[in-house]
């Protein structure tokens, strides 16, 4: 086992001893060690959302309970605002965010996940 890891479980062991429900790993993306993490870790393994993370589906089956989104919702939002800008400023009207999220369809998106 590499020291990371074991300094990993020995901390959330110390963490679930003190009362924690869960622990949050925020860093692995590899699934060798999320699953040793899952295997180790006597609580909820909660793993944050990166670019080179496995799909939900194969945390799941590797023993995650949660996956943070993190930035992710925010930093795609504030792309789309930063994609329309732009024509905004050059023209004062609404039609560069025509188009973009409607909200009422937005708790429908959430209810089925």
């Amino acid at each position: 086992m590499n020291v990371a890891l074991a300094e990993t479980l020995r901390r959330a062991a110390l963490y679930l001893e003190a009362g924690a429900s869960g622990i949050f790993t925020p860093g692995p993306a590899d699934e060798a060690v999320i699953g040793a993490l899952a295997d180790g870790i006597k609580a909820p393994l909660n793993i944050m959302l990166r670019p080179t993370t496995p799909a939900a589906q194969r945390l799941a089956a590797l023993g995650v309970r949660r996956l943070s989104s993190a930035t992710a919702p925010f930093r795609a939002t504030y792309g789309a605002l930063v994609e329309a800008l732009p024509a905004y400023l050059e023209t004062g009207t609404f039609g560069s965010f025509a188009g973009r999220g409607a909200l009422p369809g937005l708790d429908a998106v959430f209810r089925r996940a």
